[in-house]
């Protein structure tokens, strides 16, 4: 076989992986699946175990209120799984409270340490990482430490960010489309420009919320603000570029 032709297979071995993983994803035909509890140290996780497996894959959940319990994380994993992929979810309680803290970049290197040191979860003693949004972030910063970057064989982020102040400058422009991020970020931030005010930064953290899980958890908290506070988040809210 020539070189040319090697390379040919070898790309058109990960069309058809592609094309698998795709077609299980968007139809949700994940084939023999098990999914188990396990703990990575004190970080409980979900297991999918696939019928037989090529590879481990950490896959790191958004800031979502539902974590690893997310149904769209749950139906990746289990097409990744359904692909032949053995894939490990922990849930990350700060994450899950939409927190951005320097915190959870050890508990997501930890996650990373302790799966690829297992020898049933990873057999090849390295793994793969996916992460997406603003989880991607702290997810690249994790696998960048040298005690555990010789441990990753492959990293996928989707929509993460690279620049911080471009990323929030692209947040604020965007929020008329939706507001879920920006809120994000003024629920983590607001008190580098406004001061430490729980009750304002909880407005933005339930505006969040409300977003995710289609409530309305914000309007009787707004009732407790002052009129300045409440006039500054709906001003934020509606136009963060003021």
């Amino acid at each position: 076989m020539f070189v040319s032709e090697f390379f040919l297979a070898f790309r058109m071995s990960y069309i058809k992986d592609s094309i698998k993983f795709i077609l299980k994803h968007n139809f949700k035909i994940h084939g023999k699946v098990k999914v188990e509890e396990i703990r990575l140290g004190k970080i409980p996780a979900d297991l999918y175990i696939p019928k037989k497996s090529r590879g481990t894959i950490l896959l790191i959940h958004g800031m979502n209120h539902s974590g690893n319990k997310d149904p769209r994380m749950i139906n990746l994993s289990r097409s990744f799984a359904g692909a032949g992929y053995t894939v490990i979810m922990p849930f990350f309680k700060k994450i899950a409270a939409l927190r951005i803290e320097k915190s959870q970049i050890q508990s997501i290197k930890n996650a990373i340490r302790i799966t690829a040191s297992d020898k049933k979860l990873a057999p090849y003693g390295k793994i793969g990482l996916f992460s997406i949004s603003f989880s991607g972030g702290l997810s690249l910063i994790a696998a960048a430490d040298p005690e555990v970057k010789d441990m990753i064989s492959s990293i996928l982020i989707v929509g993460g960010y690279g620049d911080a102040k471009e990323t929030i400058e692209s947040i604020m422009k965007r929020s008329y489309l939706d507001d879920y991020a920006s809120m994000i970020t003024f629920y983590n931030f607001i008190e580098l420009t406004s001061g430490k005010n729980k009750d304002l930064a909880k407005a933005f953290y339930l505006s969040a919320m409300d977003n995710s899980k289609n409530t309305d958890q914000l309007t009787p908290h707004l009732k407790k603000l002052s009129p300045s506070d409440r006039n500054l988040f709906f001003r934020l809210k509606t136009d963060p570029e003021a």
